[in-house]
């Protein structure tokens, strides 16, 4: 790994070109080639070098990759027999469907030899509903949960049932309810249920009724506040706002692109705030000035400075500053912002061959 703090950092830039990423990749790093599957946007020749790269490793990050071409993804079939399993899991794009590979791949993935490779590939959300239909037939024992979650039963009957649902149980939206998610009668006896599953199964239909929506917001569930945080379109602008500044789920960053958001405001509510995680909202208000942002970019709280050093507001100037600044030039380099020409000085000083 080149010696330079930010190096890595063009990897996650949206503006890096081509002939940065491959200069970047050359280096054979984990974490870089890890940074490339996660770009929204990954070229076509960085694809392929990674599908021509020696080392496994970066193979693997490449059927990770929810922007690469699924027909390049399925190119790894065709290499060790352990690069199945890969493509098989695919990308884990959170809550953004990622194009499927050709039906072929899944033809040799439901055909292989190894199980788990069967498996993982049944299991994986991106499949296409047409490959998975001819497997209907194979259904699992019911359970996890699944009984007492039974839209017949009446509650008496469901809090007899030894269920559990932790605070991180991942759950998908109950089939039931989604069908009928029209029906506001049904949706209010699903909010103010004991079982959580039906609340947050609740959580995500638009037609909840407002009433719900107010008992949701103050649900105790963590999760079922999230879900309507992210998917109600009236849920309250405060609870946005709360779960952004308190709540730790990598989703709550996402919160900021809700059209009730209360964004507006942020800079004058919060620009001077005692606590740094306040003041870090601040930069979501898009009236915060250019000046705003420079002087949260000398805030005394890294993450204050992380958050101003990704904005585009920034003044350029004190971006190129930051860029030598151990704690945040990392996010520095990750600015849109930053001049070509400055990212291709960035590797030179990194001691990064070139092409």
């Amino acid at each position: 790994m080149a010696a330079h703090h930010a190096v890595n950092g063009p990897a996650s830039n949206p503006a890096a070109p081509a002939d940065v990423l491959l200069r970047l990749l050359a280096l054979d790093d984990d974490w870089i080639a890890h940074l490339l599957s996660c770009r929204a946007a990954l070229p076509d020749s960085v694809a392929e070098a990674m599908l021509r790269h020696p080392g496994r490793r970066v193979q693997t990050r490449l059927a990770e990759s929810a922007a690469a071409d699924p027909a390049l993804r399925a190119r790894l079939l065709d290499g060790p027999a352990s690069d199945a399993m890969a493509v098989a899991v695919g990308p884990i794009a959170y809550r953004t469907p990622v194009p499927p590979p050709p039906d072929r791949a899944y033809e040799r993935l439901l055909n292989h030899e190894r199980g788990m490779v069967r498996y993982e590939t049944v299991q994986s959300a991106g499949v296409p509903a047409h490959v998975l239909v001819p497997l209907a037939g194979h259904e699992d024992p019911a359970a996890r949960l699944a009984v007492s979650a039974r839209p017949e039963l009446p509650e008496e009957e469901r809090a007899a049932i030894d269920w559990t649902v932790r605070p991180e149980d991942r759950l998908d939206t109950l089939w039931w309810m989604w069908e009928t998610r029209e029906d506001t009668d049904l949706l209010r006896r699903c909010a103010t249920s004991a079982h959580t599953w039906l609340r947050r199964s609740a959580a995500v239909c638009p037609k909840l009724p407002e009433d719900c929506v107010e008992l949701l917001a103050g649900d105790a569930d963590f999760a079922v506040r999230l879900l309507l945080a992210e998917f109600h379109p009236t849920a309250p602008p405060e609870l946005l706002l709360d779960l952004f500044l308190h709540g730790t789920h990598r989703a709550v960053g996402s919160l900021t692109s809700r059209p009730q958001f209360p964004a507006a405001g942020l800079a004058a509510r919060f620009g001077d705030a005692s606590e740094p995680e306040a003041r870090r909202p601040a930069l979501r208000d898009p009236g915060a000035t250019p000046a705003l942002v420079e002087r949260l970019s000398r805030d005394p709280a890294v993450r204050v400075r992380e958050a101003a050093a990704l904005d585009r507001r920034l003044p350029v100037a004190r971006l190129l500053e930051l860029l030598e600044d151990p704690e945040v030039g990392r996010a520095a380099a990750c600015n849109p912002l930053l001049p070509v020409p400055e990212m291709r000085a960035l590797l030179d000083r990194a001691g990064v061959p070139g092409l």
